[in-house]
């Protein structure tokens, strides 16, 4: 009987793949090239092994790779974080082993022989076992990660990635490494999975914090806007109408110059589009932040939903002057402001990312949420500097 195994391996260089391979089936001399062969009369095995840093090879990878992909993108399951962070793994691959072996018709052990020695080089290696039929891809223990029907025996996966290089985080100050180390390690716990290849962001040092005054200011002219957007898409009212709101709250808090030129801009327009409406209403979240980050709300909430308008709204307007909100505000320390900072540009990775492949976000995260956050923890740690209407959310 013949058949094909396929591995999908992270390792992309050719030696380490060739040599495991050697060692597992025993082989001391393997020859040049990028194939092997054993048998033992039971089982003959043929190994071919394509890696993305061969040139020569490279256009076959390329399209093999992504035959599988789009394999498994078309795949309909309700497991959307499995299937999510399979694609990683697929994409992520840096090496393609084609594994076809013969054995008697009647030998049924030699398939099991075959699968516990994939596993060994899975465990050695790290990658996923795609059966030949393309049906069926199992982790280093043989279970199933994810088939063509939307099973799965696991239950989270996380791709596996290539190691750091000792020096990518050379010089950087130990407080951002460590910060950084939680934030993936949370995300870890709430089954979301981030690359470890993105950046660090600012530290305690490069951070420019915004003042109580400034968050305070910011907080009431995200209650103006909001509510302005609001009442013009849901209560049906002029423009007149929803401008005696937000101007009532700009008369109790003095915050008519603490707008961006963006916010300016909506508020004076008699004819606003929609669009303008809906992402303007999306600045509740951005007060939700701001309380936050002011000390009236204890924790942010999983950002897997709308926060509570009515709660941030009715928390903001029990003070009836900047004077008062300011004085009963204690600002986060920069350690708190910091660490919501590098965690949520790290969901906003997972959803972005999730985003352009089009698909479901991670864990169910509500990605407009995310983004509005990442802008407000930008702003509040004065990540590049930049004014409201600038703050870079790039990931």
């Amino acid at each position: 009987m013949e058949k094909r195994l396929y591995l999908l391996l992270i390792e992309q260089e050719l030696e380490p793949v060739i040599g495991a391979f050697c060692e597992v089936f025993g082989l001391e001399n393997r020859g040049g090239g990028n194939s092997i062969r054993a048998g033992n009369g039971k089982l003959d095995v043929s190994v071919t092994v394509t890696t993305k840093e061969m040139a020569e090879a490279q256009d076959f990878f390329q399209q093999q790779l992504q035959s599988v992909w789009e394999h498994f993108y078309g795949v309909q399951t309700d497991l959307t974080d499995h299937k999510l962070n399979v694609l990683y793994q697929i994409h992520a691959s840096g090496a393609l082993v084609i594994v076809d072996h013969v054995y008697a018709d009647d030998d049924v052990t030699q398939e099991k022989v075959m699968l516990n020695r994939m596993a060994d080089i899975l465990r050695r290696l790290d990658g996923l076992l795609l059966t030949g039929d393309g049906t069926h891809l199992l982790d280093k223990d043989l279970r199933l990660v994810l088939s063509d029907k939307g099973d799965s025996e696991v239950e989270r996966f996380f791709p596996a990635e290539r190691k750091l290089p000792q020096d990518f985080f050379e010089g950087a100050p130990l407080e951002r490494v460590e910060r950084r180390n939680c934030s993936v390690s949370f995300l870890r716990q709430q089954g979301i999975y981030v690359t470890g290849w993105l950046p660090l962001i600012e530290g305690e040092a490069e951070a420019n914090f915004r003042s109580v005054e400034e968050v305070a200011l910011r907080a009431a002219a995200l209650l103006a806007v909001s509510l302005h957007a609001e009442v013009l898409m849901t209560q049906n009212m002029d423009v007149l109408e929803a401008r005696s709101y937000s101007d009532s709250v700009i008369e109790t808090y003095g915050c008519g110059e603490a707008f961006s030129p963006q916010e300016k801009a909506f508020l004076e327009n008699n004819a606003p589009e929609q669009k303008e409406g809906i992402h303007f209403s999306w600045q509740y979240e951005c007060l939700y932040v701001m309380l936050w980050a002011l000390g009236h709300i204890d924790k942010l909430s999983f950002p897997d939903q709308i926060c509570d308008v009515g709660a941030a709204v009715r928390i903001i307007r029990q003070y009836d002057s900047m004077d008062k909100l300011v004085g009963a505000s204690i600002l986060r320390t920069h350690e708190e402001l910091l660490d919501e900072a590098d965690l949520i540009y790290r969901m906003d990775w997972g959803c972005v990312d999730a985003r352009i492949k089009g698909l479901p976000m991670p864990r169910n995260l509500e990605g407009g949420v995310v983004m509005e956050r990442h802008k407000c923890l930008n702003w509040l740690i004065g990540s590049g500097n930049d004014d409201w209407d600038d703050v870079d959310v790039s990931t």
